[in-house]
């Protein structure tokens, strides 16, 4: 039984292929945008009895499914000002609960919650997990020999090591630290400078210096 529901939640919430359609993309890309105003408005029109809760559930299921099976990292980047409403919203939640009670119904209010929740895990956490998972996976490209615990700490570290040829705080390092420890070891290890011996080297240590320079 539990294989049959994970294949079909597979088939629900997992595309296959990506489109390189570019009106396909607008498409899902408006339908990202109007998600959290319209599952508000229609959950809406089913508490002023426009709609049957059937209706209102399915248009919502629909729309959460499209957006699901579409996301993509493109998508998360031109729709930071969503992110950031979801964001507010999700902050002042409880008051908004507690107004939306009062002025509507119980199941009103628990219907916009709910929404605000599934928008800050699809434009929130989501994104926030992939680029994560995009760190751990450069970090071992880059350090394939690292058999450590890779988290934000272990991959800071291991950075400063690379670039600095031993083990300090980030907290002692600023931008002109950085900087000249960045051209000190371009002096030595620069393909130019060594017949393209090292080129390896100088491009790992150019990931750490990028990596770090955004860290401080």
């Amino acid at each position: 039984m539990n294989e049959i529901l994970k294949k079909l939640l597979k088939i629900i919430f997992v595309k296959n292929r990506v489109s390189s359609n570019r009106y396909n993309n607008l498409f899902f890309s408006f339908l990202h945008t109007i998600w959290l105003p319209s599952s508000i408005i229609v959950g809406l029109m089913d508490t002023l009895g426009i709609i049957n809760t059937v209706t209102s559930l399915s248009i919502i299921l629909i729309h959460l499914i499209l957006i699901i099976r579409n996301v993509n990292p493109l998508i998360f980047q031109k729709k930071e000002k969503i992110s950031n409403i979801t964001n507010q919203i999700f902050k002042y939640s409880l008051l908004i609960f507690i107004f939306n009670v009062f002025v509507f119904t119980w199941s009103f209010a628990f219907g916009v919650f709910i929404i605000t929740v599934f928008g800050r895990l699809i434009y929130i956490e989501l994104p926030k997990t992939q680029e994560k998972m995009k760190k751990q996976n450069e970090f071992k490209q880059q350090f394939n020999d690292y058999n450590g615990e890779v988290n934000e700490r272990t991959i800071t570290q291991k950075h400063i090591e690379n670039l600095f040829n031993k083990s300090i705080s980030l907290e002692s390092i600023d931008k002109t630290i950085l900087k000249k420890q960045f051209r000190d070891m371009a002096k030595i290890y620069h393909p130019d400078k060594n017949n393209g011996e090292h080129d390896d080297k100088f491009h790992s240590i150019k990931q750490s210096y990028d990596f770090l320079k955004e860290k401080i």
